[in-house]
């Protein structure tokens, strides 16, 4: 959900379509194995709608986004 969450605020989302792109990110991560079709989705999404990246800037904050959910849950154990 952060990384949709993420991408969609950069494509100037809000509300319901903000909420419902990062539901489908979300989605869109189970098809295959790996972060390889998140990435893909998330990089042609982006650059559609005028959000000049690459994929590994999308990979970075993929990784970086992970671990501040690793953080997160951590410190609410």
């Amino acid at each position: 959900m952060l990384a949709g969450l993420w991408a969609g605020h950069l494509m100037r989302m809000s509300g319901r379509a903000l909420t419902d792109y990062a539901a489908a990110v979300h989605l869109a991560d189970f098809k295959e194995q790996g972060d390889a079709d998140l990435i893909e989705k998330l990089f042609n999404d982006l650059n559609r709608f005028g959000v000049a990246t690459t994929r590994q800037i999308v990979r970075r904050k993929l990784a970086e986004l992970h671990r501040k959910a690793v953080a997160q849950t951590g410190a609410t154990d």
